[in-house]
């Protein structure tokens, strides 16, 4: 008969096969992972729900009704600050969107400027180069043979 093999030696060696889908699996976890860990947070942070027992029905004692009037005080609090909280997160997100884009935006121009400043910085030292290579070839036209022997010297390269 054949080898008697654990089950998890063999998946372990059918993941270790193929490390693409080994990477997939992992990403996969550790995104669950974190999604259950922000719900947990989100359970733990919001104030425990308190359940109405004996309500305002008919038969109820005197005490009773203002007990419901409590309850449901402490309830609608509750869901207040809920969506006061969540009304937050919203702008806070809202306005760290809008900031990044104008941050973007200001990047964005700022650099056009910078191309723009140099482009016309390279302008005007090239028609200072000319200006003042042309000064040079006027100064080497007056010596005289030395004149001639640099542009033979150029002409032969």
């Amino acid at each position: 008969m054949g080898e008697i093999v654990p089950i998890s030696s063999t998946a372990g060696a059918l993941i270790a096969q193929d490390p693409e889908k080994e990477a997939e699996l992992r990403e996969q976890r550790i995104e669950e992972a974190q999604e259950l860990e922000a719900k947990l947070k989100n359970i733990n942070k919001a104030d425990q729900r308190i359940y109405n027992v004996s309500g305002s029905t008919a038969g109820a004692g005197s005490g009773d009704f203002h007990y419901y009037r409590l309850i449901r005080r402490k309830e609608q609090d509750r869901l207040r600050k809920m969506e006061q909280d969540d009304k937050q997160k919203r702008e806070r997100e809202e306005f760290e969107a809008k900031r990044s884009q104008a941050l973007t935006e200001l990047e964005a121009r700022a650099a056009k400027k910078r191309a723009k400043r140099l482009k016309k910085k390279a302008k005007k030292k090239q028609k200072t180069g000319a200006a003042a290579g042309a000064a040079d070839d006027s100064d080497q036209e007056g010596s005289g043979d030395e004149s001639n022997h640099g542009r033979a010297a150029a002409a032969a390269a």
